[in-house]
């Protein structure tokens, strides 16, 4: 019986674990270099984030941000995006950070910032709203863009922006 117990809670857990990688669609980068190589390649904006393991608006941002279909279809079409561990400091020297999360929107042609960085994480309808602002100057559109919270499914309320300091 116990035996039973056992098999069936081993099942159940690997079960769990399926489930979970079938749910994310959110794809990334954990190289720099590979990174910006496919940014080149594809002509799309490499979005840097740099993260913390046991960060909770780190986790936010990849796991719920990210999954939204409408942001997670704009970053498919438009970004290259890697993620790199604030304690493990195998990139550039100007994306460390001492804070979590941190963006970086890089231009693949040059490498420059097409922004300052970006500091903490934002409720999808506003990430999407700043992914949108910085891939129009990417391609030298100036056109202010704003994404209302019914976009993302989310309800705009205050406080909804977050920023945490690690």
């Amino acid at each position: 019986m116990l035996k039973r117990i056992l098999l069936l809670l081993t099942i159940f857990t690997i079960s769990l674990f399926a489930l979970g990688e079938e749910i994310h669609n959110f794809t990334y980068e954990k190289s720099y270099y590979t990174a910006l190589k496919k940014a080149k390649e594809q002509n799309k904006v490499l979005l840097v984030m740099i993260k913390k393991e046991g960060c909770p608006n780190c986790a936010y941002m990849k796991d719920i941000v990210f999954e939204r279909p409408k942001v997670l279809e704009y970053m498919k079409n438009n970004y290259i995006t890697v993620l790199l561990d604030i304690d493990h400091r195998y990139y550039p020297k100007r994306f460390i950070s001492h804070r979590a999360p941190t963006f970086f929107f890089i231009n693949p042609k040059d490498e420059s910032e097409l922004r300052p960085k970006k500091i903490g994480g934002s409720r999808p309808w506003k990430f999407l709203e700043e992914l949108t602002e910085v891939r129009n100057k990417y391609d030298g559109i100036d056109t202010n863009i704003t994404v209302t919270p019914e976009e993302t499914n989310e309800s705009k309320v205050p406080g909804s922006h977050i920023e945490v300091v690690y």
